[in-house]
């Protein structure tokens, strides 16, 4: 469902299309993986040093969708 709502926000901005389904679909997976990293990291489930170098990557990882 926010998939679907991320689409709807994005398009009139992107046009309609599967490029911008893929947009959002790279978007959803940029949050989802953010926040399992410092969930993970909050919970002592990683070292501190890795659960670092996952979000700077995740960070990274989504800059391109600008």
């Amino acid at each position: 469902m926010l998939l679907v709502w991320l689409y709807a926000a994005i398009r009139p901005r992107f046009g309609p299309g599967p490029a911008t389904a893929a947009k959002a679909g790279v978007a959803a997976w940029f949050v989802g993986s953010l926040l399992v990293t410092l969930f993970s990291g909050r919970r002592k489930m990683m070292p501190q040093n890795l659960t670092i170098i996952t979000t700077l990557a995740s960070l990274v990882s989504g800059r391109w969708l600008r």
